[in-house]
């Protein structure tokens, strides 16, 4: 079970994680972010 399911946070902060180079963020890294949270709400 990963973190994010057992604790079920209201808001997630994935700032870095989302960048290619500091901020520099990543339109292709965002948009996989999206689609996995979509993915694991529906």
């Amino acid at each position: 079970m990963l973190p994010i399911q057992r604790f079920q946070p209201y808001g997630v902060d994935v700032s870095s994680s989302v960048e290619t180079a500091p901020r520099i963020k990543s339109y292709e890294k965002m948009s996989e972010f999206i689609e996995a949270a979509r993915a694991r709400d529906a």
